[in-house]
C-alpha cells in the first residue's frame, strides 16, 4: 500500500458507521483513579505520588514547552550515537537516504517521542497511526498501540480514557530498514474524522540535561549559516560539496559589483564603520574595532569611495523618486496594508520597540535617487537570501512605499569624518585585507583580495574572544555569552552536521527568521500584526484575517506550498486580502518540505481520485443552493463569481484541488471552525457522520464530501 493509501485506508474504515457506534465496540482502555501518571522527568519525587491523574509537579510544570522531546538512536558499528531534538507534532518524516537528525548519520534509527497531552475536560478519544514503521504507544504507562508489521495504518484504533490535565505520551518508533521512515499519530475527537493530535496540546519539560545540550548545538548551527561562518573558516571536510547540506550554507552576501549605483559612499561609510548604529538585526559584522578611531574612519571613508565606484557601463540606470506628497500619502497606507509595519518602524535604532522590529530610519541616506524603488520592486536581485520578501510591488506601488520611507525616514547620514578625503587604491587594498571579499562579489574587481580560510576552530583570540583585545583584527559579530558558548559547544562536537540538514528542523529555523508568525498564528503563538495595527494605524481600518500556519504542512500540497512561497503562481488565492502573501524563492523548497515534515507528510503531490461521472454530477449538486451546501455563495468558480456580495468569500473551486490534501478537506468540510476560529464557513457535519442533507446518500457526510471532492477535481486549474 502506498503512503497516501495508507492514510486514507484509516479514513475509510471508519466510514461505514457512526464513530460513537464504532468507539462502543472497541475495547476501551480506562483509568482509574488509583493510576498515577508516569512521567520520564528526572525531577519526579516523593511528593509527586500524592499528586492526582492529571497533575504534574510544579516544578515540572515550570519548564514545560511546546512540544514532544523526541529522542533518536542510530548504532553505527555496534556504537550507539544518540541525539535530542523537540518535534511540534506527534509525527516524523525521514526520506529514505536522509538522516533523522543532522546530529546522526543516515540510516535506520529508533526513535522515542516523550511528553504530554494536556486535555481541558476528561473524554473518550480513539487513537490511531499510519505511516512505516514498527510503534509501540502508550498513554499514562497504559499501552494503547503496538504494531505488529512496518504498516502502522494496520495497528487496530483503540479508544482511550484521557483524563483532565495532562496525560503522558511516550511513542517509541523504529523506522523500516529501507524506504521512507514516517510515522503519524492521529486521535479522533468526539464527533469529529480522525486528525493529528493538536501541537498546542502538546508538551514536554526542557530542563532534560541532554535535550538543552542538543538545542545549544543546534543554536551553534543556526549561528554559523547566519554569520557566513564558511565564508571565512574551512572544516575537515567541505560540507557545500556534499549534497543534503544545512541549505543556509549557501546563502550569499548583498552583491556590491553596481554598489555605487545603488547606495551613497556616506551610507556605506558609516554602515562599514559601525552596522549596528545604522539598523538593528544585522549580520553584518564590525570589521575596523581593533583600529583607533581616527584610523577607523580613514578606513570606512577609503572602502566607501572604492565601492563608490562599482557601476555598470554607462550612466546610472535610475531615474529620481518623485517628493509628491500624495504619492508618500499613498505609500504610508501600502505600509500597513501589505503588511509592511510588521517586520518594520521607521525610527532610530536606538528606540525601543516592544515587537522588536528592523529599523528604516536611515533608508533615505542609505540609497541613491531611484535605488530604493528599484530595490522594492526587486528585493532578491543583490542579494538572494535577503529576509526581505518579494511583495510582487507595481512600478505605482514600489514608488509609492519609497516615497513613504524617504519622508519618514533620516535624510542626512552623519559623515564618518567630513575632513578625510577617501582614496580609491586604499580602499580597495582595505577591502580585501579585512575580508570583505570573501563574503561580497565585487564584479570586475573579482581579483580583490581575500583572506586565507582558517581552520574552523576556537583558540584564545579571534571571532569568539569575550575580549576585544582578545579578538584582534578579527570581525566583531557582537555575539552575546549564550551564542559564544552555542558555537564553542558545536566546534567541541565537529562539524559533521554541518554536511547534514533535516527538512523540519530547517523550516523551523526559516520561520523564526522571516518572522511568519507576525502575521500567521502558529500553535500557540498569536500574530502580533492586528495588535500593532490596532496600536498604530493611522487608515482606521480593521485588522486582516489570514490563515493560520499550525495546519499547513497537512492541510496544503507541498508541491503547490512551495510554489505560492516562490511567488511562482499566476493567481492570487484570496485576491480580495488587500495583505499579501510575499515571496521568498530560494527558501520555498525548505520551507514547503519542512513544514510536511514536520507534521509526518512526503513531499509529493496526492494522487487525485479516479473520477467518475455520477459522483462528479452530486458533487455539483451540492455546490448549489437548491438542495446543496450553497457553496458557491462565497465560492467562485473560475471565472464566475460567488454568487453572495458579501466579505465572506472563499478561495476559488478552480484552484482547490491542487492546493487541499484530501484529509484535511474531510476534516474541515466537517468541522471548519476547529482550525480557522476566525473562518465564516459553517459547520456541515454536526455529529462527523451526517449531513442535514438526508436525501443525497441518506446523509452520509463523508460520501456527500467526496462526491464534492471529485467534482473539485473536475474543475482543476493546474498552477
Amino acid at each position: 500500500m502506498s503512503r497516501c493509501g495508507a492514510i486514507t485506508s484509516f479514513h475509510q474504515q471508519r466510514r461505514t458507521t457512526n464513530l460513537f457506534d464504532r468507539c462502543r465496540r472497541l475495547k476501551p482502555l480506562g483509568l482509574s483513579a488509583a493510576i498515577l501518571l508516569q512521567t520520564s522527568s528526572p525531577q519526579q519525587s516523593d511528593a509527586q505520588e500524592q499528586l492526582l491523574p492529571g497533575r504534574l509537579p510544579r516544578e515540572v510544570r515550570s519548564a514545560l514547552a511546546p512540544g514532544l522531546m523526541a529522542r533518536f538512536v542510530r548504532t553505527d558499528h555496534g556504537q550507539e550515537q544518540t541525539d535530542l531534538r523537540v518535534t511540534r507534532m506527534a509525527a516524523l518524516y525521514v526520506p529514505s537516504g536522509s538522516p533523522a537528525t543532522p546530529f546522526l548519520k543516515a540510516g535506520p534509527f529508533r526513535a522515542v517521542l516523550e511528553g504530554y497531552l494536556r486535555m481541558k475536560l476528561k473524554g473518550d478519544y480513539v487513537f490511531g497511526a499510519t505511516g512505516k514503521g514498527r510503534l509501540t504507544f502508550t498513554v499514562n504507562g497504559q499501552p494503547v498501540l503496538v504494531s505488529a508489521t512496518d504498516d502502522l495504518s494496520r495497528c487496530e484504533p483503540t479508544q482511550v480514557a484521557l483524563v483532565r490535565g495532562y496525560n503522558h505520551l511516550r511513542i517509541e518508533y523504529e523506522s523500516p530498514a529501507t524506504g521512507d521512515a514516517q510515522l503519524r499519530l492521529h486521535w479522533s475527537p468526539p464527533g469529529s474524522y480522525a486528525e493529528s493530535v493538536p501541537p498546542e496540546a502538546l508538551s514536554h519539560d526542557s530542563s532534560d540535561p541532554q535535550l538543552r545540550q542538543a538545542l545549544r548545538l543546534r543554536e551553534g548551527r543556526r549561528l554559523v549559516g547566519e554569520h557566513r561562518c564558511l565564508k571565512c573558516h574551512t572544516t575537515g571536510a567541505d560540507p557545500l560539496a556534499l549534497a543534503g547540506h544545512m541549505p543556509e550554507l549557501d546563502a550569499d552576501a548583498p552583491d556590491l559589483s553596481r554598489a555605487g549605483e545603488r547606495l551613497t559612499a556616506a551610507w556605506m561609510a558609516r554602515w562599514i564603520l559601525d552596522p549596528a548604529a545604522l539598523r538593528t538585526h544585522v549580520t553584518m559584522p564590525a570589521i575596523l574595532t581593533s583600529l583607533d578611531s581616527a584610523a577607523a574612519a580613514q578606513q570606512a571613508v577609503d572602502m566607501a569611495v572604492f565601492l563608490a565606484t562599482l557601476r555598470s557601463p554607462g550612466e546610472l540606470s535610475q531615474s529620481p523618486e518623485p517628493a509628491d506628497a500624495a504619492l508618500g500619502e499613498q505609500g504610508a497606507a501600502l505600509f500597513e496594508t501589505l503588511g509592511c509595519v510588521a517586520c518594520h518602524l521607521v525610527r532610530p535604532p536606538e528606540e525601543d520597540d516592544l515587537y522588536d522590529r528592523t529599523k528604516l530610519y536611515s533608508v533615505d541616506g542609505k540609497f541613491r535617487p531611484g535605488a530604493l524603488a528599484q530595490f522594492l520592486l526587486r528585493p532578491h536581485a543583490e542579494y538572494a537570501w535577503s529576509r526581505m520578501p518579494d511583495f510582487k510591488l507595481s512600478q505605482q506601488e514600489a514608488a509609492a512605499l519609497a516615497a513613504y520611507l524617504r519622508e519618514q525616514g533620516n535624510t542626512d547620514v552623519e559623515p564618518v569624518a567630513a575632513e578625510l578625503p577617501g582614496d580609491v587604491s586604499r580602499g580597495r587594498v582595505a577591502f580585501g585585507r579585512w575580508g570583505c571579499a570573501n563574503c561580497h562579489n565585487v564584479g570586475e574587481q573579482s581579483d580583490v583580495e581575500k583572506l586565507p580560510l582558517r581552520k574552523f576552530g576556537h583558540d584564545e583570540t579571534g571571532c569568539l574572544s569575550d575580549t576585544e583585545q582578545a579578538r584582534g583584527a578579527a570581525p566583531d559579530h557582537a555575539l552575546t555569552d549564550d551564542e559564544r558558548a552555542a558555537l564553542r559547544a558545536l566546534i567541541a562536537e565537529g562539524d559533521a552536521s554541518l554536511a547534514r540538514s533535516h527538512p523540519a528542523e530547517a523550516a523551523g529555523r526559516m520561520i523564526t527568521q522571516l518572522r511568519c508568525v507576525a502575521c500567521h498564528r502558529r500553535d500557540e503563538q498569536y500574530s502580533y500584526l492586528p495588535e500593532i495595527l490596532l496600536e498604530e494605524s493611522s487608515l482606521g481600518l480593521p485588522p486582516e484575517i489570514v490563515p493560520p500556519l499550525s495546519w499547513a504542512g497537512e492541510k496544503l500540497q507541498a508541491p503547490w506550498m512551495e510554489k505560492q512561497l516562490a511567488g511562482a503562481l499566476p493567481y492570487r488565492p484570496r485576491p480580495w486580502l488587500k495583505i499579501r502573501m510575499p515571496a521568498f524563492p530560494h527558501r520555498a523548497e525548505h520551507l514547503a518540505h519542512g513544514l510536511a515534515a514536520q507534521h509526518g507528510i512526503h513531499f509529493e503531490t496526492e494522487r487525485p481520485p479516479e473520477l467518475k461521472s455520477e459522483m462528479v454530477e452530486i458533487g455539483r449538486q451540492l455546490s448549489l443552493k437548491e438542495g446543496g451546501f450553497y457553496c458557491v455563495q462565497c465560492h467562485g468558480l473560475g471565472s464566475t463569481p460567488a454568487e453572495g456580495a458579501f466579505d465572506a468569500r472563499g478561495v476559488n473551486f478552480s484552484y482547490v484541488a491542487d492546493r487541499l490534501r484530501h484529509e484535511y478537506y474531510l476534516r474541515w468540510m466537517a468541522n471548519p471552525l476547529q482550525y480557522e476560529p476566525a473562518t465564516k464557513m459553517p459547520k456541515f457535519s454536526p455529529d462527523g457522520a451526517t449531513s442535514p442533507l438526508g436525501q443525497v446518500y441518506d446523509g452520509d457526510a463523508t460520501r456527500q464530501f467526496d462526491a464534492l471532492w471529485q467534482y473539485l477535481h473536475s474543475q482543476r486549474t493546474d498552477g
